[in-house]
């Protein structure tokens, strides 16, 4: 007899997630199969291991790493480009809104 794990050893892994995600829907709860969901499972961590997380230092010490890497590029100098370029643009709406509210009100019997 065909074992199924044998045919779960033969799929890579990208197939063996595709193939579990399509049990899990097709699964109801009447259906559900603990015992094949781990199968699933335990054949995509044998072909594909879950890597370790790293230490909380290490990872700070990468993001601190990446973060004078941008500061040494100076690529917060277009940002403040940008925040001039933006202020101009929302007060030159504002002076349109006033503008035209002036005008409305001119015009308008509503005070």
């Amino acid at each position: 007899m065909n074992d199924p794990t044998d045919k779960l050893e033969a799929l890579p892994p990208s197939e063996l997630a595709e193939e579990l995600e399509t049990a899990l829907d097709a699964m109801t709860e009447e259906t559900y199969d603990p015992a094949m969901i781990e199968a699933y499972l335990d054949a995509l961590d044998r072909k594909s291991p879950m890597p370790a997380h790293p230490s909380a230092e290490a990872s700070y010490q990468e993001f601190h790493a990446k973060l004078q890497g941008y500061v040494e590029q100076g690529v917060s100098k277009p940002a403040k480009k940008r925040r001039k370029s933006r202020k101009i643009a929302r007060v030159g709406l504002v002076a349109a809104l006033l503008a035209h509210t002036a005008r409305w009100r001119g015009t308008s019997r509503w005070y």
